[in-house]
């Protein structure tokens, strides 16, 4: 665990300074599983949040933040559990953040909840098979919307080579809020090649 005090000077907005922190652990819980432990808060913006997800593990690479070059101070913590055994993988995975903005944007201000789960399962040396499902939850502190978010996917794998990968999948997305507009509700059919180098 990593913890202090920062304070950014500068010329044109007013300072920031506040609490900064963070830990990270993973746990094994036995030979097939084990669960990891993550959390922060800090100042940060768009850009360095995209950055830094890319040094996460996958299961804690969401990014979120508002498309936004101003300073916001973010809290963020993350569990998730794995667990695999011979041809199955289970990832279950639940976090939640909260993001302060500048006052200029303080329209952006949430609370985000999310929730994933996923299975994953070889059905032959040459075929696997993959469901998931995500839930997250949006509040918008200021302006008082509330964004909840269904996602489902089903995908079939099919190797065709040693670095070519054949994919078609079901999907469906819908939003529910308390602002009808933002509404939606998509199903999919896709199909795809997907290159992997393989060496």
């Amino acid at each position: 665990m990593v913890t202090g005090l920062t304070y950014i000077n500068r010329d044109v907005n007013s300072d920031l300074n506040g609490f900064i922190g963070k830990f990270e652990t993973s746990l094994r819980i036995n030979t097939r599983s084990n669960i990891t432990l993550y959390g922060h808060a800090q100042y940060t913006d768009s850009s360095r949040n995209f950055l830094l997800s890319r040094a996460y593990q996958i299961g804690i690479r969401g990014f979120d933040t508002q498309i936004s070059a101003d300073i916001l101070y973010e809290k963020y913590i993350f569990a998730g559990y794995s667990w695999q055994f011979q041809t199955n993988t289970l990832n279950f995975e639940i976090s939640r953040s909260n993001q302060d903005y500048e006052e200029s944007l303080d329209t952006l201000d949430r609370t985000t909840k999310r929730a994933a789960i996923s299975f994953d399962r070889n059905i032959t040396r040459l075929t696997s098979f993959n469901i998931s499902g995500y839930w997250s939850n949006n509040y918008y502190e200021q302006i008082h919307i509330n964004d909840e978010d269904i996602t489902y996917y089903i995908n079939i794998d099919y190797r065709l080579s040693n670095s070519l990968i054949f994919r078609t999948g079901l999907g469906h997305r819908a939003r529910k809020s308390n602002e009808e507009s933002r509404d939606y509700e998509a199903n999919s059919v896709y199909f795809s090649i997907n290159y992997a180098n393989r060496r």
